[in-house]
């Protein structure tokens, strides 16, 4: 008789593997790390993309939004490039600097 178990499909990744190691893997007691959460102000995730313009202003910009909270690559694409978050230029296949350094300007 065939065991009717599927195999997983979950693929580890940095995260899975980084939380593994800090928290749960004997790597923690032959290599300690410490570790702590990073400023939301500066570091946003997704949730950050659904706020509007008046309720972002006053605050200081982040350095860093986390492209989450969001299903699909299609989707995450859009939603960068309607911010101007997106940089990668497709006809000279490399990352448009002129763009990332006029997003840094502000």
């Amino acid at each position: 008789m065939q065991s009717s178990k599927k195999k997983s499909a979950y693929i580890r990744n940095d995260q899975s593997i980084l939380t593994s190691l800090i928290l749960f893997d004997d790597f923690r007691f032959r290599h300690p790390v410490r570790f702590f959460a990073l400023p939301r102000s500066l570091f946003a995730d997704g949730t950050w993309y659904n706020r509007s313009a008046t309720q972002r202003a006053g605050e200081q910009r982040p350095l860093l939004v986390n492209n989450n909270f969001l299903v699909g690559t299609e989707a995450k694409t859009v939603r960068a490039k309607a911010h101007g978050h997106w940089f990668w230029d497709e006809d000279r296949r490399r990352c448009n600097a002129t763009a990332v350094a006029a997003l840094r300007r502000g």
